[in-house]
């Protein structure tokens, strides 16, 4: 399979001047590759290094925080905050922009731009983790005791109206979404009240 992925030159009748072999490799995998490979035989093999998201707590507070997935080395927000603070909270690179010659060269004179790069911006919940971790284990109680179709709860301050803990069943673990159902990453917290 990956002699046939080399050796073809044409595809939908592009030109073919490279081939995935495969994607998402663990880095300790690529190093034993590397290793494995030596010096001489692995000039023609590149290994392009890319981000992954890891989500500490696995399934705590899953559909509020939501997730994203990764198309082709760019990042799309699916749900929960990560979809909805995915600009605020992305970085920008800077970019200069200038007249420039024939050859591409930046004059010294005439239009000139800069856009500054900066940070992403950062957010602050008012969730309790200690609360929130016992919320979720009682949830966990009642829906195996009762197996209803879903359950939530909500714990507020009723001085400041601080969220403390939010949860609800079924959930799904967001760094192993192989078992994720519509149902489990559906945030009804927000949706059904």
């Amino acid at each position: 399979n990956i002699l046939k992925k080399i050796m073809t030159k044409e595809r939908n009748g592009r030109v073919m001047r490279y081939a995935m072999l495969q994607r998402n490799v663990s880095l300790e995998d690529s190093k034993r590759l590397k290793n494995a490979i030596g010096r001489d035989l692995s000039k023609g093999l590149f290994f392009n290094e890319t981000t992954k998201r890891y989500y500490p707590k696995d399934s705590l507070l899953a559909q509020t925080i939501g997730f994203v997935n990764i198309d082709r080395d760019v990042v799309v927000p699916v749900i929960g905050l990560e979809k909805v603070a995915n600009q605020a909270v992305s970085s920008e690179v800077g970019v200069v922009k200038s007249e420039r010659d024939r050859k591409g060269r930046s004059l010294s004179y005439g239009f000139s731009e800069i856009d500054e790069s900066h940070n992403g911006k950062n957010i602050y919940l008012t969730i309790d983790e200690q609360i929130q971790i016992i919320v979720e284990e009682e949830l966990d109680k009642l829906y195996k005791k009762f197996n209803p179709k879903a359950a939530y709860a909500i714990m507020v301050n009723p001085q400041n109206g601080n969220i403390l803990a939010m949860a609800q069943r079924p959930t799904f673990n967001l760094n192993d979404r192989t078992s994720m159902t519509p149902k489990a990453w559906q945030n009804r917290m927000a949706s059904d009240v």
